[in-house]
């Protein structure tokens, strides 16, 4: 599966597919990798396996 991002007035998005069955509303923390990915945790989880994210 791949997306693609579009720009949304000043923001650039991604979409995420109906498939994930992600809430609507729910709150996440992005965080940009070294390696160029982007990783979207739940706003509620302090560490995500090896990548801490910060408050």
């Amino acid at each position: 599966m791949i997306v693609k991002t579009r720009k949304v007035g000043n923001s650039t998005v991604l979409t995420v597919p109906k498939d994930f069955n992600i809430k609507v509303a729910k709150e996440y923390k992005p965080k940009l990798l070294a390696d160029g990915s982007i990783l979207f945790a739940p706003k509620n989880k302090k560490y995500l396996g090896t990548v801490r994210l910060e408050n």
